[in-house]
């Protein structure tokens, strides 16, 4: 194991906040991935989000490779765009299916009793409580990990110039990230609801 540089906690804090926020950013589909899978339905995501969202993470590998970034961050961008796909892959096969399928023959006979329903608020509760302490926990600790072993180290600020067109795609791919999110509230709007949407 190599030796750790000294810190100040200005760069510690930094190092982890980063890892956090990465650890963030590398979990954020799965949830909705899995309510959509336990649902059987992908009914509550606006396929024109992630369509939007999907070009942003495009935007944003094309903008990543051409301005020479770390590896990581191509890798990152990579999986993004792997992440995307499957959730539009399975979005589109939710909805095929459900247009296959005849109108009530798999809803339930007999209707949920009220008290299910406000057992399963409140341990969803508890379960994304324990979701969010998840994610930061790994975030932190792969930072520590990354500071022991020396992967990650604190930097000089770099000022290299980046090529025009890498800067637009990566401000096109933020707008993109934006923007996507309008149609997904005009959805919500419309249907008056958010069910089936993670929160």
């Amino acid at each position: 194991m190599s030796s750790s540089p000294d810190l100040t906690p200005r760069e510690a804090l930094s190092g982890i906040l980063g890892s956090v926020s990465l650890s963030c950013w590398l979990f954020l589909l799965l949830p909705q991935l899995l309510e959509n899978y336990r649902n059987s339905s992908a009914e509550a995501v606006s396929l024109t989000f992630i369509f939007v969202w999907f070009i942003g993470d495009v935007a944003n590998l094309v903008g990543a490779v051409w301005a020479g970034l770390v590896p990581v961050i191509i890798a990152i961008a990579v999986y993004f765009c792997i992440a995307d796909g499957v959730l539009i892959s399975q979005c589109l096969y939710y909805r095929r299916k459900k247009t296959e399928e005849e109108d009530g023959e798999h809803s339930p006979l007999l209707p949920q009793p009220e008290g299910h329903l406000e057992e399963k608020k409140g341990s969803e509760i508890w379960k994304n409580i324990l979701s969010v302490f998840g994610v930061i926990a790994v975030g932190a600790v792969g930072w520590a990990i990354a500071w022991q072993s020396g992967v990650w180290t604190p930097t000089e600020d770099d000022t290299t110039d980046m090529a025009a067109g890498a800067q637009i795609l990566g401000y096109l791919s933020a707008l993109l990230y934006l923007g996507a999110r309008i149609p997904q509230i005009i959805k919500n709007a419309q249907s008056k609801s958010c069910e089936g949407i993670l929160r």
